[in-house]
């Protein structure tokens, strides 16, 4: 990744102008929505441009929602160089065991948040 860096009114350095940014798409239980953001967050000021799942569609009912909004994120991971899971306390769901695959039957590198929890 190429890029300058240039000083925040926090006083922290991160990368900015950045020429050929690293896209990233997040995986994992969206009832950590708090630290996918977080993460989001993190990923961003390193230069990574960061797509996130769709958060769920009112009460999880409306299941022709949830598997379109399932299907958009396939389409994420198809746009990502890297799959990053936030896989808090190592929580990997079958939902997410089913992203890693896909994303590895399309030669996606996949890093975790959390190391312990590698598979």
């Amino acid at each position: 990744m190429r890029g300058g860096a240039v000083l925040w009114p926090a006083g922290q350095r991160y990368r900015s102008a950045v020429t050929q940014p690293e896209v990233v798409v997040l995986c994992g239980s969206v009832r950590f929505a708090r630290e996918h953001l977080a993460i989001h967050r993190s990923l961003s000021l390193t230069g990574c441009i960061v797509l996130l799942p769709a958060l769920p569609v009112g009460d999880g009912t409306d299941f022709e929602a949830t598997e379109c909004l399932d299907s958009l994120h396939l389409r994420n991971i198809d746009l990502a160089d890297r799959v990053h899971l936030v896989n808090l306390d190592g929580y990997v769901g079958p939902s997410t065991q089913a992203e890693i695959a896909y994303a590895e039957s399309r030669h996606k590198p996949v890093t975790y948040e959390w190391a312990e929890a590698h598979r």
